[in-house]
Parts: structure tokens; sequence; C-alpha cells
């Protein structure tokens, strides 16, 4: 099951401010497009804080550009 895969991901840095206090709620977020000139995506974690405070941290994306050859029409 993937929900138990991502509850064991851990990251040796930082994804909050100094002073914010512990999360007390977490979501890992994904987005993903794609385009005839791009393929994309992009994952980041969205945190409230015990202060109130929402912090929204970038984990990973990437940007392919396919090599397109453009036929010209008239």
């Amino acid at each position: 099951c993937i929900r138990d895969r991502v509850e064991t991901i851990t990251c040796k840095r930082s994804f909050y401010s100094a002073g914010q206090g512990k999360p007390v709620e977490q979501g890992l977020h994904g987005f993903s497009d794609a385009s005839d000139l791009a393929i994309c995506y992009v994952v980041y974690l969205r945190s409230v804080m015990e202060s109130g405070h929402i912090e929204v941290s970038y984990i990973q994306g990437y940007i392919f550009w396919p090599k397109v050859t453009f036929i010209p029409t008239c």
C-alpha cells in the first residue's frame, strides 16, 4: 500500500523555519503537467505548525524538454 510507504519517508534536511514549533498537520502534494513543448512535475510538503503558521517546502521537481521537430505549415 502506498500509504504505508509514505508514512516511512525520512529526510536529512529541515523543512521548517526556526521558532514555529512542531508540525501538527502535514500533507505531501504533487502536481504534473504536459504539453507539446515540455513535461514537468513538482512535489512539495505543506505543514501547519503549532503556531498556526503554514509552511510550504519544495521536495523535488523535474522538467523534460523533448526534442521537437516543427514542420512548417502554410
